[in-house]
């Protein structure tokens, strides 16, 4: 009789703890029927050291449990989970292995662990065989799509991962989820207008979610959709007002677009957000020069310059827009102190090479230049100057067209670099050559310069016909003040 009661009353503590626990005594459906007393408790104090993240507890009772009872594949299945938990996975694989050829209630859940161990031994090939069996068993289950997507992304097998995608939202047309990865994936291959399609329609399901937001924004950037753009990172700092790449990504588009007031606005708040990074400093730098607002730019970088007292990109800056003031002193000394500190010195040579030209420092200038395309033999704004400075300077004309050549190899299309060749091959006599460089140059750009150049050629040619068109056109760019740019040149 003391024994029934003691059995009763160990019964009823058993039970207090599983309530109070909250924890579910479940051994599946497969499972049901009568098992012991220690099976019980077994069960119970596994599933608590699980839910409570002691796996190694939680193993060592479901062990138990299995050794008296080896036919519980529910237990078995919680077991292996155990043990990923632990990153046991050999040990959890051959454990889950056996059941993959039984037909039950949990070979789908099953499936998706096996798949997910075998991408961990990276034998991909088995991973997916075995997802694609889970989705045979439950086609229409979110999580076995979401994991066979996952797995085709980590593999790079895009497409595959894109038709997985394009099944799972037949079956689920109203969950964002698989439209956002989609969108995604179309985004990487580079088809903006696909991303866009699947990004609009998750945006309809959920318009407060940053990551469609912020989708939709990117696209729009890389498919020149400016206004949409703004408007979708516009909304991304409502939602995330101290996100500092949000406003990065605003300020560039405002100052690509010369909005220049709300450019000056974001960079600031960018500055606040990140204080200690130095690219938000350049960012306010660029915004300046495009402005022209030198002293602006000057008085604040210097302000800030002991944040950064060995960055040669924050010198080199304070070096453009002193020279942009014409402060000469100032520029040359931050240009040189830019030059000491660079690891990537090109674009830094040649700033100063044309700073060296304004001074009439030719010789030098011409250096530098040769300096910058040294290191990144791709500059081709550099080797259109270099040539057109060899022809100012009256040095050899073959020498300053086989620059020129190289830079129109590497942007046939520069008018530019166009009429520099044309200029050259001017001075070398060769008019009816130097015209089609400078017709073409003319075509694509109202710089004065060139249509002096054209000018010039047309009188050597003596056709009359076309001369007083071309005055009248020069007068007109004069007379709007549309004429010589020094940035045409310099920075085509």
């Amino acid at each position: 009789m003391k024994r029934e009661i003691s059995k009763y009353l160990r019964h009823l503590l058993y039970l207090f703890f599983f309530l109070f626990s909250g924890i579910q005594f479940d051994v599946g459906a497969d499972d049901a029927g009568f098992y012991s007393e220690q099976t019980f408790s077994n069960f119970l104090f596994a599933t608590y050291f699980y839910e409570n993240k002691e796996y190694d507890k939680a193993e060592e009772y479901y062990g138990l449990i299995l050794k008296a009872n080896p036919e519980l594949d529910y237990v078995t299945l919680k077991l292996a989970q155990a043990m990923i938990h632990q990153k046991k996975t050999d040990k959890a694989f051959n454990l889950l292995l056996p059941l993959s050829e039984k037909e039950g209630d949990y070979r789908c859940e099953v499936d998706v662990l096996l798949a997910s161990l075998s991408l961990v031994q990276q034998n991909n090939i088995t991973a997916v065989s075995f997802l694609n069996h889970a989705l045979s068993l439950n086609p229409s289950n979110k999580q076995i799509y979401t994991a066979m997507s996952q797995l085709y992304e980590q593999l790079d097998m895009r497409t595959e991962a894109i038709n997985a995608n394009l099944k799972a939202i037949s079956f689920f047309p109203y969950e964002a989820d698989f439209k956002i990865r989609l969108a995604t994936l179309y985004y990487i291959e580079k088809n903006y207008e696909e991303a866009l399609k699947y990004y609009n329609e998750a945006y309809k399901l959920s318009t407060d979610n940053l990551k469609i937001i912020l989708g939709l924004a990117v696209c729009n950037k890389m498919a020149n959709n400016t206004d949409n753009a703004i408007q979708f990172f516009e909304e991304g700092v409502k939602l995330d007002p101290i996100n500092p790449a949000i406003y990065e990504e605003l300020t560039m588009l405002y100052y690509n677009n010369n909005h220049l007031d709300k450019a000056f606005q974001n960079c600031e708040t960018l500055i606040s957000l990140s204080s200690k990074e130095v690219n938000p400093y350049i960012l306010y730098a660029k915004i300046c020069l495009k402005s022209m607002e030198y002293n602006k730019g000057i008085i604040f970088l210097e302000k800030e310059k002991e944040k950064f007292p060995q960055n040669g990109e924050f010198d080199f800056w304070l070096a453009r827009l002193y020279d942009g003031l014409n402060g000469n002193e100032n520029a040359e000394s931050y240009y040189k102190k830019s030059l000491l500190l660079l690891d990537s010195k090109y674009e830094a040579c040649y700033y100063y090479a044309l700073f060296l030209n304004k001074e009439k420092r030719y010789e030098e200038a011409i250096d530098y230049l040769k300096k910058a395309i040294l290191e990144n033999p791709e500059f081709a704004n550099a080797f259109n100057f270099l040539g057109y400075l060899l022809l100012e300077t009256n040095a050899s004309i073959n020498e300053a067209i086989s620059y020129i050549e190289k830079a129109l190899k590497l942007n046939p299309d520069n008018p530019a670099f166009l009429d520099s060749m044309a200029w050259a091959l001017f001075k070398k006599g060769k008019y009816e050559e130097a015209l089609i460089y400078q017709e073409k140059a003319a075509a694509s750009s109202d710089e004065l310069i060139i249509y002096e150049h054209l000018l010039s050629i047309y009188e050597k040619l003596k056709l009359t016909d076309k001369i007083d068109r071309i005055k009248s056109k020069i007068e007109d760019l004069k007379k709007t003040e549309q004429g010589y740019s020094a940035e045409f040149r310099l920075n085509a």
